[in-house]
This record gives C-alpha cells, structure tokens and sequence, in this order.
C-alpha cells in the first residue's frame, strides 16, 4: 500500500464515520479540556482512597502484626 492509496482510504473513512453518525443523528464533538473543578474533584477522591487504604494498613500491623 503506498501513500496515496492510504490517503484515500483515511478520506473514505472520515466520509463513512459523517455517514454513520448523520444516520445516528448525532454530531461530532470537539473534545474538551477537562475543567479544574472536575480535576479537583478528581485528586480528592484518589486521596482519600490512598488514605483509606493507609489507614486500614496501619490498622492491620497494628493489631494483627503485632502478635
């Protein structure tokens, strides 16, 4: 496959997917950076399940390690 044949076929690809999503009626999207409050909601809940997670290991050497 050469550089002109793989051009025409992204071409016909981008023509197949406008195609398919007209019959879905739907619409193409552009994406969108994700917003800082989604972010910080984001880093919180990933911190407080590290905490949890530390929280039950100190638990669990404190009393089942410590026989």
């Amino acid at each position: 496959m050469n550089l002109d044949d793989f051009i025409k076929r992204i071409e016909t690809i981008e023509k197949d997917v406008d195609r398919v999503l007209k019959a879905a009626r739907l619409e193409r999207h552009e994406k969108v950076p994700m917003s800082m409050e989604r972010l910080k909601f984001l880093v919180e809940a990933g911190l407080m399940a590290l905490g949890m997670v530390l929280i039950f290991a100190f638990f669990f050497m404190l009393f089942y390690l410590r026989r």
